[in-house]
């Protein structure tokens, strides 16, 4: 069952991660009806859609015997939950002007949440880059990943990577606080005092590895698997009067299209993001001396 299985995994990644350290101001809720409509309608189809689709995918994991491929899946699907749930709460707080104070009528919530988000996130990434790397192995050098890729190996990875991602991201909860606002109600962000620290690490931890290089290694790895398909392919054409094809064959090139499909997806979401992360950060210098409508960008 778990050969026949689409996936769809929804995992939010937006570029609201890079807060800026909170500046007091009255001016917040200016946000116009259409903003806020787009913000509820349009986060909740995504929250909403993610979330389910990834609950039924851990379902269906949970009923079927896994092999070590299906336990990354399994995780993956888990952590993209945790990862959405974290940001539908954020998102549908007072820092998105909709009247709902969860975030920031909580301390101990603000902190948990945010690590939630980052940690989730960075798990994430860690598994589809492990996946990517996988099934090379399995697709370019099956004898040699026999003994390698096994349960309990798949086992020990998903545990290193779930408590490393934990360590990586565990300067949120020091970072992040409550920070009041003129005439309104307290945030939950980044104070002034430690907009650099965050920079620092939030560039290290979730640009530079989190989005760079998990989003190199699993186009790389990629691009080599399909390499390694194609060859496959046309070996099998030359050899097709030889005997026909196997069903465990088969079960694991379905297997590895699917996971290559979720290596493509998780490519061209974080892709667009890393890039737009760099731009924002560096205005001045991409677009200076440039045209003003080009400055808008």
């Amino acid at each position: 069952m778990e050969s026949n299985l689409s996936i769809m995994t929804l995992s939010y990644s937006d570029e609201m991660t890079t807060e800026e350290p909170f500046i007091a101001s009255s001016s917040s809720s200016s946000a116009t009806p259409g903003t806020r409509i787009f913000r509820i309608y349009g986060l909740i189809t995504v929250e909403v859609l993610g979330m389910i689709f990834n609950t039924l995918t851990i379902f269906v994991f949970m009923r079927t015997p896994l092999r070590q491929s299906g336990l990354y899946l399994f995780a993956l699907a888990i952590a993209d939950n945790i990862a959405l749930l974290a940001e539908f709460i954020r998102w549908f707080s007072s820092s998105m002007y909709m009247g709902l104070y969860w975030m920031d009528d909580s301390l101990a919530l603000c902190k948990i949440v945010n690590h939630m988000r980052y940690g989730a996130r960075l798990y994430s990434a860690f598994i589809t880059m492990t996946i990517t790397v996988e099934r090379y192995m399995a697709v370019a050098h099956p004898f040699k990943a026999s003994g390698l890729l096994r349960r309990k190996t798949t086992k020990i990875i998903l545990i290193a990577e779930f408590f490393l991602s934990l360590l990586m991201s565990a300067y949120c909860p020091f970072l992040f606080t409550l920070v009041g606002r003129i005439g309104g109600h307290a945030g939950c962000s980044i104070t002034n005092a430690n907009s650099n620290i965050y920079s620092k690490f939030n560039w290290i931890v979730s640009k530079a590895i989190g989005e760079v290089f998990t989003s190199f290694v699993v186009f790389f790895f990629t691009l080599l698997i399909i390499q390694a398909l194609i060859r496959a392919k046309q070996f099998r054409k030359q050899h097709s009067s030889d005997s026909d094809p196997k069903k465990g064959s088969n079960v694991d090139m379905q297997l590895t299209l699917t996971l290559v499909n979720v290596a493509i997806v998780f490519f061209i979401f974080r892709a667009p993001y890393t890039i737009n992360y760099y731009l924002s950060h560096n205005r001045n210098k991409v677009f200076s001396g440039t045209p003003e409508y080009l400055s808008m960008i």
